[in-house]
């Protein structure tokens, strides 16, 4: 429970900057443009435990499977593809002494692209945060859209039909490495 808490308290973080950055924050000092990439940075070089990342954050591996850097969401998390397996992925994020991994298909990858352009970042954070969660998901590991429904507004219904639903779209158990 305390990995779920510290991944729900990252994302409130990325919401709080990430809403900062959209709104009219006038910056007095010349230079000091603040972006999550420079607060989460980039996947960097490193071992965490089983956790090797090389290459300058091109390949990682975890237990013995390799995966590639296949590029990012938002500039801060990283999508990495099992180098055997393109349906395995792993959602990637750095920052507060930590890596947080986050398997997922290629399903589930391609959702949290889609809710980030169809929801915005603040609310994409929050729904995939919610989507992650075992008491979330089904049985078989798949996304339970009506629990995401519940929480959803008016507006947000259709777009989160749109994303989850009837896409066999799973997400596993999240891991966190420092």
């Amino acid at each position: 429970m305390k990995l779920a808490n510290f991944f729900i308290i990252l994302f409130i973080l990325i919401l709080s900057f990430t809403s900062c950055k959209k709104t009219t924050v006038t910056i007095t000092k010349p230079g000091e443009d603040i972006s999550l990439t420079d607060i989460f940075g980039k996947i960097e070089d490193g071992t965490y435990g089983n956790l090797k990342i090389s290459n300058g954050g091109q390949n990682m591996t975890i237990g013995g499977t390799n995966y590639t850097n296949n590029g990012d969401i938002g500039g801060f998390v990283g999508i990495y593809e099992n180098s055997t397996n393109s349906n395995d992925n792993m959602l990637v994020i750095q920052g507060a002494g930590a890596t947080i991994t986050v398997p997922a298909n290629k399903k589930g990858t391609e959702a949290v692209k889609n809710a980030f352009e169809k929801l915005g970042e603040d609310r994409a954070t929050f729904y995939i945060s919610e989507a992650i969660k075992p008491e979330n998901q089904k049985d078989d590991g798949s996304v339970d859209t009506d629990k995401l429904l519940k929480m959803a507004t008016k507006d947000e219904e259709d777009k989160l039909k749109e994303i989850f639903s009837g896409n066999n779209i799973t997400f596993g158990k999240f891991e966190t490495y420092k």
